[in-house]
C-alpha cells in the first residue's frame, strides 16, 4: 500500500502506449502479489538493499508513467498527457522540462549528451539529433527512453547480482555463464501473433550457440579423430542451421566497405535492413522480396531445403531455425524503424546519474567509470581475476577491430557482433 502510494500506482491509466494492462481478476492480482513477495525475498537474499530495490521500483513505476502519458501523434513532439509525465519526472527526480528535453530535444540539462557508461552508441555517432537523419516521431523518441531506462535497469541487476556471486577470496578461476531466453516461437506459446524482430535476435542468438555445440562436440572432435586414424561414419552430420543463420547475418564481400551500394551478392537480413533503410520510400515488402531472392525456395528444391518460406500473410515469412525443426512466423512490420538511432535512449544513463534523488544518482554514477557492459544486451563484465579481464579485453576487441570498426554506426550490425562476441 505504501509502496505503491509512493509509486503513484493506486490510480492507473485506462490507455498504455506500452501495451501495460493492470490485472483485472482478483485471483491474477492475488498471484501477482504473491510473486512481488517471492521477488523481493530473492532480492534481500542476494543482498540487494532496501534502498537498491527501491531504485528498481522507481524506475519501472517511471516507464509505466511514461507509458501512460503517450506522446502526440502530430505537430510538436511532446506528451499527450502531461500529468503522466509529471509523475514519471518525480520518481526519476528531474523535472518535466528536463525529461522532455531528454526524449524529445535529445539534450539533456542545455547540453548534448556526454558519452554513457554503456557503451551504446555514444552522441557523435548519431546524426539524429543535429536534424541530419531520418526523423523520429514523438511515440518512438518515448519508446527510445523506456528501453534506455529498462536497459540500464537491467544491467545494473546483473552488476548486483555478481555482487552476491563474487568471492572476497583472490581467485584463480572464474566461469562466465552465458544467460540467454532461448528460441521464441509466439504460436507455440498459443499466440496468433507474428513474432517480432527482438525475437528474431533471441533466436539467431540461439541458433548461432547451437553451432557452437555442434562445431566443439562433433567437428572438432571429428578431426581429433581423423588425425589418430581413427574411421568413424555418421549419417548427416552436417547441420542445416547455418542456412537460418546466413538469412541473418551473411555478410558480402563488400562489408568493410563503407558505401553500402546494393548489389546482387547474398547477404543477410541483418545486412538488408541497413541497405533499405537508406533508400527513399523503401518499404518492408521490398526488404522482403530481397531476403527471398537470396535464400527462399528455389526451382527444384525439395520440401524444408530453404531456411525460408512465404507467409500467406502479408508482411510475414517463416524462418526454419534448430536445424529446421523450429519454424518461426515473423511479422516485418516496421521493422526498417529498428534501423534509426535513438538519442532518447542515450539520455537515459545521464538523467539517471544526474537525478535528484540521491539513492538514484549515487547508485548509476557509481558505475560512471566501470565497463560493465560492452554493448547493448552484452553484461556482467566485472570480475577482477586474470581470466575474467582476459575474457573482458577478447569481448572487447570484437566491437573494435575489422568489420565492427567500420560498422560502429549500424545497430543492425552490432547486434551481430554482441552475438561473435
Amino acid at each position: 500500500g505504501t509502496l505503491r502510494t509512493e509509486l503513484h500506482l493506486n490510480h492507473l491509466a485506462e490507455n498504455n502506449v506500452f501495451g501495460i494492462v493492470p490485472l483485472a481478476k482478483p485471483e491474477e492480482k492475488q498471484k501477482a502479489s504473491q510473486q512481488f513477495s517471492k521477488l523481493q525475498t530473492a532480492m534481500k537474499v542476494l543482498g540487494i538493499s532496501p534502498e537498491e530495490q527501491k531504485v528498481c521500483w522507481l524506475i519501472l513505476a517511471a516507464i509505466y508513467h511514461l507509458g501512460a502519458a503517450g506522446a502526440t501523434k502530430a505537430g510538436r513532439r511532446q506528451f499527450a498527457r502531461h500529468e503522466w509525465a509529471q509523475k514519471a519526472a518525480y520518481l526519476l527526480g528531474c523535472s518535466l522540462e528536463e525529461l522532455s528535453s531528454a526524449i524529445f530535444k535529445h539534450q539533456h540539462k542545455g547540453g548534448t549528451l556526454q558519452r554513457s557508461t554503456s557503451f551504446r552508441q555514444g552522441p557523435e555517432e548519431s546524426s539524429l539529433g543535429d536534424g541530419t537523419g531520418p526523423k523520429l516521431s514523438a511515440l518512438e523518441c518515448l519508446e527510445g527512453m523506456a528501453s534506455g531506462l529498462y536497459s540500464e535497469l537491467f544491467t545494473l541487476l546483473v552488476s548486483l547480482v555478481n555482487r552476491a556471486l563474487k568471492s572476497s577470496q583472490h581467485s584463480l578461476c572464474s566461469m562466465m555463464i552465458v544467460d540467454t531466453p532461448g528460441f521464441q516461437n509466439p504460436e507455440q506459446g498459443g499466440s496468433a501473433r507474428g513474432a517480432s524482430f527482438e525475437e528474431l535476435c533471441h533466436n539467431y542468438a540461439q541458433d548461432r550457440l547451437q553451432r557452437l555445440f555442434h562445431e566443439c562436440t562433433f567437428v572438432q572432435e571429428l578431426e581429433r579423430y581423423k588425425e589418430e586414424n581413427i574411421e568413424l561414419s555418421f549419417d548427416d552430420l552436417e547441420p542445416t542451421v547455418n542456412d537460418s543463420v546466413a538469412a541473418v547475418d551473411q555478410a558480402s564481400h563488400q562489408s568493410l566497405v563503407r558505401s553500402l551500394a546494393r548489389t546482387d551478392e547474398a547477404r543477410g537480413l541483418l545486412w538488408l535492413l541497413e541497405e533499405e533503410a537508406l533508400v527513399p520510400g523503401a518499404t518492408e515488402d521490398a526488404l522482403l522480396e530481397r531476403l527471398f531472392s537470396y535464400y527462399g525456395p528455389q526451382e527444384g528444391d525439395k520440401k524444408g531445403q530453404s531456411p525460408l518460406l512465404r507467409s500467406s500473410k502479408p508482411h510475414h515469412f517463416l524462418l526454419g531455425h534448430s536445424h529446421g525443426t523450429n519454424w518461426v512466423e515473423y511479422n516485418v512490420a516496421g521493422w526498417l524503424s529498428y534501423t534509426k538511432q535513438n538519442p532518447a535512449t542515450q539520455n537515459a544513463p545521464r538523467l539517471l546519474q544526474d537525478s535528484q534523488k540521491k539513492i538514484i544518482s549515487n547508485l548509476f554514477l557509481g558505475r560512471a567509470g566501470s565497463a560493465t557492459v560492452l554493448s547493448g544486451s552484452i553484461a556482467g563484465l566485472e570480475g577482477g581475476s586474470q581470466l575474467a579481464l582476459r575474457r573482458a579485453t577478447s569481448m572487447r576487441k570484437t566491437f573494435t577491430t575489422g568489420m565492427a570498426a567500420v560498422k560502429k554506426k549500424s545497430l543492425c550490425i552490432q547486434i551481430k557482433l554482441q552475438v561473435d562476441a
